[in-house]
């Protein structure tokens, strides 16, 4: 157990709602992508195999002829697949004597933020190549 003046800012409880705090301004996808809440680690998602012009189901319009229809289309349907969420994070080392010291408040604050920024910035890269 942790003592001294800074106790409650070492705590999980405490840490994570302020580096998610700090973590949010840098999210630069969030206005773009729907954020769908999960009570489990699992979740199903949907995926193409091929593009649109390399799809095996393509056909090219024919011709039309007096009295005959065009051919129905169809497309390769997105297949199902199912992941697991990974935990991932930081742990970062902070100076006994800072912590015990009374303006040690201000080196916490700052590694939060540092884990925040950089966490914002791993969920960009992570979306912005799933999308690509």
């Amino acid at each position: 157990m942790v003592s001294g003046t800074l106790d409650r800012y070492l705590r999980k409880e405490v840490a994570l709602p302020i580096v998610y705090e700090k973590m949010e301004p840098a999210l630069l996808w969030q206005n773009y992508v729907r954020m769908v809440p999960e009570e489990s680690e699992a979740f199903l998602y949907r995926y193409n195999d091929t593009s649109m012009s390399g799809d095996a189901e393509k056909q090219y319009p024919p011709m039309h002829k007096s009295g005959a229809l065009f051919p129905e289309l169809d497309y390769t349907r997105p297949s199902t697949g199912a992941a697991m969420t990974e935990e991932r994070g930081f742990s970062m080392r902070i100076p006994r004597k800072v912590i015990r010291s009374s303006s040690g408040i201000n080196e916490v604050m700052k590694a939060y933020e540092v884990a925040g920024f950089w966490l914002g910035e791993f969920i960009n890269t992570e979306i912005g190549t799933a999308l690509a």
